[in-house]
């Protein structure tokens, strides 16, 4: 399509073009109120009452963006803020955001409200938080009693521990305790002994006459020594693995009580802050840029208007390009013209 065709065209209908471009852009303006309303945010740390135990792995049992989200907490703002609020349920939203590593997870989280202003956009965020908060420590109070839970399991190691003391206490009053320091004796003296009644059956064998006979005794002496001594080892063994038995008894329990002593201070110091407190505000409630995302929605209805006007006047060229004027061929012969001949005159001469 030529220029002249385009310009002439431009000039007809430039009007419904222009309504055109301006509706879109009206549109575009009309979708950035009602669709990116002012907005705030403000960044929340929560201390997970159960995550920062070190006796549990566990979550809290209901995790502060839920209470975000929840239509509870929604009920509780509207009546905090009024009439003004509006559906503050769909105007809060919150994203959580994760620690890079570890174990133990206090998450951040970012909460966001859109109103009608910035000021009751920030006034429906620090209401969140403040009904929040209380509405945390309300849900989780009774899931974060970490010293509750390590209750029961102290009162049965502190009976086991009573038991085991018990038990080793009666035997050592009976049987005298620990006989490792006799035994160690009896073992060597039986070793010695063993060793003496070798020799003595040895020069027996290599003697003559009398001495061989008063070797003879002195072996069945030295033979009646051992096996006392053996007896005596025989009857403290097994008591010995008993007295071990017990003391090793005694000795796990000691450690199971200092253990579940040692979590349950723990869990007390955890505990000493109320949980309404473990919500700490980092970043009070600020505005929030939309400029980059309006900027774009303005851009885009710049394009689509001006695409629908330039549409226009294209179809209203392609509609008149076979009715051509003098002075449109005058504009691109560029030749005077001397004559026409009407359309109805070239249908008589036809005729």
């Amino acid at each position: 399509m030529d220029r002249p065709a385009f310009k002439a065209a431009s000039e007809r209908v430039w009007l419904p073009a222009l309504v055109v471009l301006v509706v879109i852009l009206a549109g575009s303006f009309v979708y950035v109120k009602e669709r990116i309303p002012p907005t705030a945010q403000a960044s929340v740390a929560v201390r997970d009452p159960l995550t920062v135990n070190t006796s549990t792995n566990s979550a809290a049992a209901v995790p502060f963006d839920s209470i975000i989200d929840s239509d509870r907490l929604a009920s509780m703002v509207s009546h905090q803020l009024g009439p003004r609020a509006g559906d503050a349920k769909g105007a809060l939203s919150v994203s959580t955001i994760l620690p890079a590593s570890g174990i133990n997870i206090s998450p951040l989280y970012v909460i966001k409200a859109h109103a009608k202003s910035v000021a009751l956009a920030e006034a429906i965020v620090n209401a969140a938080i403040s009904q929040g908060r209380n509405l945390y420590a309300q849900l989780n109070d009774g899931s974060s009693g970490a010293g509750a839970a390590v209750q029961p399991e102290l009162q049965a190691a502190n009976a086991s521990l009573a038991s085991a003391t018990k038990a080793y206490d009666n035997f050592v009053a009976s049987s005298g305790g620990d006989r490792s320091a006799p035994i160690s004796a009896l073992s060597g003296e039986i070793s010695a002994l063993t060793t003496d009644v070798a020799q003595a059956q040895a020069s027996t064998q290599s003697g003559a006459g009398g001495s061989a006979v008063a070797t003879k005794a002195e072996i069945a002496g030295l033979q009646t020594q051992l096996d006392e001594a053996e007896q005596q080892l025989a009857s403290l063994e097994p008591q010995q693995s008993q007295y071990e038995q017990l003391y090793t008894t005694l000795t796990n329990a000691q450690t199971n009580v200092q253990q579940l002593t040692q979590l349950e201070q723990q869990a007390a110091a955890g505990q000493a802050l109320p949980i309404a407190d473990e919500v700490k505000v980092l970043d009070k409630a600020a505005p929030s840029s939309n400029g980059l995302l309006k900027f774009l929605v303005y851009a885009l209805g710049v394009i689509l208007g001006l695409l629908a006007a330039f549409s226009i006047i294209y179809l209203e060229a392609a509609r008149q390009r076979s009715r051509v004027t003098p002075k449109e061929l005058v504009a691109v012969l560029g030749i005077p013209t001397l004559g026409r001949i009407p359309p109805h005159a070239l249908a008589r001469e036809a005729t």
